[in-house]
């Protein structure tokens, strides 16, 4: 696991959305990626926070962010502490 601090990313004074993740409240980015399926191209909402923050997270557990909800479908821890997930829009 990484040892550097990555708070100044994921703060919500800075770059950071709270979201409620799972029923526990998550600071991280909210935000949009690129994704090919079959040479299609297309965008899909992406958070990405610190695994530390919320450990227990399966597919379609539930993203709230103010009055948007999303459903979780598909989790990348990337090795360093952080877990970018892939998000539908409900």
């Amino acid at each position: 696991m990484f040892a550097e601090d990555l708070s100044v990313f994921l703060n919500a004074d800075e770059f950071g959305t709270t979201v409620i993740l799972g029923g526990v409240s998550v600071t991280g980015i909210l935000g949009d990626a690129f994704i090919e399926n079959n040479f299609v191209q297309t965008v899909e909402p992406v958070f990405t926070y610190a695994l530390s923050d919320q450990p227990s997270v399966a597919i379609d557990t539930t993203l709230i962010n103010g009055s948007a909800t999303y459903k979780v479908k598909g989790i990348e821890p990337d090795g360093t502490g952080l877990n970018r997930l892939q998000l539908e829009k409900q």
